[in-house]
């Protein structure tokens, strides 16, 4: 994302590998609905259990962002997380977000984030947006294949190659975890350029047309044909599949085409 934010952000975040203690408040104008404000900060806790966010997604089944409770008032969301290993980019994702929300949505008045308890490196709101969005990715324990560049990637499929049959019902666990991806993506998370963003977007409608298959007995497809974002949407992806082969099940093969 490029240039500042619409609204005042106040960010003192821990980058640790171990767990933290965070607070999150949002401030709505005044005769701003806040669902959707809700509803994009729900996506990004989706999306950091499904590992995208993750320091090692892989090392623990327990849900990422857990003790969480939630209060609103009038103009006002307030959250408390406890969090597992989340890096403090994602924060930067969660800001990109809401700057989305605040043009396409509901107008903020200002964010709030903050670790109260845990261990690691601060990180101020300054910091924070002098770093890019990109998630850090560890080295995948599967093959890796990219058929183009993903600076390119407009209608995305991505393709598991597990190393056993996925059932239907497996199927239906995995579709959520792809959805919370499209989510992130859809809602501008990965965007460098704000201006980019469509204010006639219809997120709802979006997140209706992304397709999560079995291509074979023992390949999932994802088909994503209104992906708005960057290569860094992809670390992240290649984060959740990476926690996909740890916990659900062995993964031969990542293929996006």
């Amino acid at each position: 994302m490029t240039g500042k934010l619409s609204f005042s952000a106040a960010i003192d975040v821990i980058d640790g590998a171990g767990d933290s203690r965070v607070m999150c408040a949002a401030e709505t104008a005044a005769a701003s609905p806040a669902a959707p404000i809700a509803a994009t900060i729900d996506a990004f806790v989706a999306a950091a259990n499904a590992g995208m966010f993750s320091k090692e997604p892989g090392v623990s089944a327990q849900p990422i962002v857990r003790e969480a409770f939630e209060s609103r008032m009038p103009g006002r969301l307030s959250y408390s997380w406890r969090i597992a290993g989340v890096q403090a980019r994602a924060y930067r994702v969660l800001l990109n977000m809401l700057e989305a929300a605040h043009h396409t949505a509901s107008p903020l008045r200002g964010i709030r984030i903050e670790s109260t308890a845990g261990s690691g490196a601060r990180i101020t709101t300054a910091e924070l947006m002098a770093r890019p969005a990109a998630i850090k990715a560890g080295e995948p324990p599967f093959e890796l294949r990219c058929r183009r560049n993903l600076r390119d990637m407009r209608e995305p499929l991505v393709r598991l190659e597990f190393k056993r049959p996925i059932s239907d019902d497996e199927l239906d666990l995995l579709a959520p975890l792809f959805l919370a991806w499209d989510s992130v993506v859809i809602r501008g998370g990965f965007i460098d350029d704000l201006p980019s963003v469509d204010e006639e977007l219809d997120v709802e409608a979006s997140l209706a047309s992304p397709q999560t298959y079995l291509a074979a007995p023992d390949t999932v497809e994802h088909l994503f044909d209104e992906f708005v974002g960057t290569e860094a949407a992809f670390f992240a992806l290649l984060n959740m599949v990476t926690r996909i082969h740890a916990l659900f099940s062995p993964i031969a093969a990542l293929e996006i085409e």
